[in-house]
């Protein structure tokens, strides 16, 4: 039976080369972003502080912050990644701290209701043999059939309700819940951005969470058939531990090593510094055979000329005639298809293009605020 998590989803939607390294090729990079590292300590001391809840004994902030601290040093190690070079590990180390303090200043003394799961493994069978890993952070027992999926973020962005409104990995454990709890009235999605000492939350209806289902096995349904793996690349390769082997940085990650020499004569440098000339030199040139077809208009209209030769080539010009339509999204473009659906011929003209408006006669397009313009082509031939 195959196992699909939401992380698995996600990096196929983000990359699907990094998708490939990961899940089909199952190449393991050593070394962590400092935000993944931060981010898995915080979690081990939330966990464990609901743990202690759970025992009944509720620890002092001065207790969790010593957890906090024993865990971090212990775990720390130098292949733990800095992207952003201007901080340091005592910086991000401060950073968690300060998410603890919050966190314990604006819910303790942790009685929200009983504590059924923490860190939980469980799967949720999708049919067809897919299932569903289901890792909840802490799942409460809140009474009255209401009970509550809670995750902790420690990243820096914070979403908006609509983001959490179709977030997609709670929302599946949320399944997994009503599952197993056949007394649950309600199932609330709680989501506990530390950095921002915020709490968002969200429900779904049953309806939402059978169409969910069926997105997640049309997702699984589009990863087993996937034969070609792109990269795509972001802001997120900064923090991707198969930057060096990714066929989207492989070679600017070389040549980056090279000295000037060496990178001016690398055979890759010099086919693309050609193709950027050349493109450049392309743009030059449409400018200049803009401004001399607008020339060769010119120069016809003022003799009455619809040809005019050259020494090889001889250069037709041909003129027409049409209506200037507004754009779509323009107030001017709504006030036309107003006044078109007044007279009955919306659903004639609907896509407005060329051929549609040469049929309209000339009171019509009068009526309308419809301006005519001309316009001329100028084709080349060899004589």
């Amino acid at each position: 039976m195959a196992t699909y998590s939401h992380s698995r989803l996600s990096t196929f939607e983000q990359c699907r080369q990094k998708y490939k390294f990961r899940y089909v090729d199952g190449i393991r990079v050593p070394g962590q972003s400092v935000e993944a590292f931060l981010g898995s300590v915080v979690h081990e001391v939330l966990e464990q502080l609901y743990e202690d809840v759970r025992h009944t004994k509720v620890p002092d902030s001065d207790e969790l912050l010593r957890d906090y601290r024993e865990r971090w040093e212990k775990q720390w190690s130098d292949d733990i990644i800095i992207v952003r070079k201007r901080y340091t590990e005592e910086h991000y180390f401060d950073m968690g701290a300060g998410f603890l303090r919050d966190y314990y200043a604006r819910h303790h003394p942790f009685d929200e209701g009983r504590i059924l799961g923490l860190e939980t493994q469980h799967f949720l069978d999708l049919g067809d043999g897919i299932r569903f890993h289901v890792r909840i952070d802490r799942l409460m027992d809140e009474g009255a059939g209401v009970f509550s999926v809670n995750d902790y973020k420690t990243n820096r962005s914070l979403p908006g309700q609509d983001e959490v409104d179709s977030d997609r990995q709670l929302a599946a454990y949320s399944i997994w819940v009503r599952e197993r709890f056949p007394d649950a009235v309600r199932v609330r999605l709680v989501w506990h951005y530390l950095a921002h000492d915020r709490r968002l939350e969200s429900e779904r209806s049953p309806e939402q969470l059978e169409r969910l289902r069926e997105e997640i096995r049309r997702v699984v349904g589009e990863i087993e058939s996937c034969r070609a793996f792109p990269p795509r690349t972001s802001t997120l390769c900064d923090w991707c531990e198969y930057r060096d082997i990714c066929p989207a940085w492989v070679h600017e990650l070389k040549v980056s090593k090279l000295d000037e020499h060496e990178f001016s004569e690398d055979d890759g440098v010099k086919l693309v510094d050609r193709l950027a000339e050349l493109e450049g030199r392309s743009l030059e040139l449409d400018g200049e055979i803009a401004a001399v077809r607008a020339d060769l208009v010119a120069y016809a209209r003022r003799y009455g000329l619809s040809a005019v030769a050259g020494t090889e080539s001889k250069a037709t010009i041909v003129e027409t005639e049409s209506a200037v339509v507004p754009r779509k999204g323009t107030p001017e473009r709504q006030v036309l298809e107003e006044k078109l659906r007044a007279r009955g011929l919306y659903a004639d003209l609907l896509s407005l293009d060329a051929a549609a408006v040469k049929r309209l006669d000339e009171a019509l397009l009068e009526e309308l605020g419809l301006e005519r313009t001309t316009k001329a082509q100028v084709r080349l031939k060899r004589r």
